[in-house]
């Protein structure tokens, strides 16, 4: 799945408020850095606040593919030159939500209605309820 916010500028170092629904995981984000030197070889270190808590190893990898579950998340991207890793890291924060089964609002809703359902009805039936009334009017 490819979420496209709204057209970011070249440069833009944190992409904020992403929403995603359940089933719209695994998300890939893609990510780059200007080299000018010929020579050095530019790495990135990545973390998943909310999931795994350590910068990952430096790589020339510069997509990462994220699964996870519903709950809020910041993606923390930087560059490393030379062993040594950029001030500031790039962000991409998002929210996948929990599935509709599982939202307060909806656990509510059925437990009214299964509280409901056991008070209004039960297992007596109309032939019990004229014998109960006959049984009364005799004594």
């Amino acid at each position: 799945m490819l979420l496209r916010p709204r057209r970011r500028e070249l440069g833009d170092s944190e992409v904020p408020g992403l929403e995603l629904e359940p089933g719209q995981t695994p998300i890939e984000i893609g990510f780059f850095a200007v080299n000018f030197a010929a020579d050095e070889s530019l790495r990135y270190q990545f973390k998943i606040e909310g999931y795994q808590g350590d910068w990952s190893a430096p790589s020339e990898q510069r997509i990462i593919a994220v699964s996870v579950a519903p709950g809020r998340y910041r993606v923390l991207v930087r560059a490393v030159r030379d062993g040594v890793p950029s001030d500031r890291p790039a962000s991409v924060s998002f929210t996948v939500s929990l599935p509709v089964w599982q939202r307060w609002w909806f656990v509510s809703l059925l437990a009214f209605e299964t509280r409901t359902r056991s008070c209004c009805t039960s297992p007596t039936t109309e032939r019990d309820l004229i014998g109960r009334g006959r049984a009364r009017d005799t004594d």
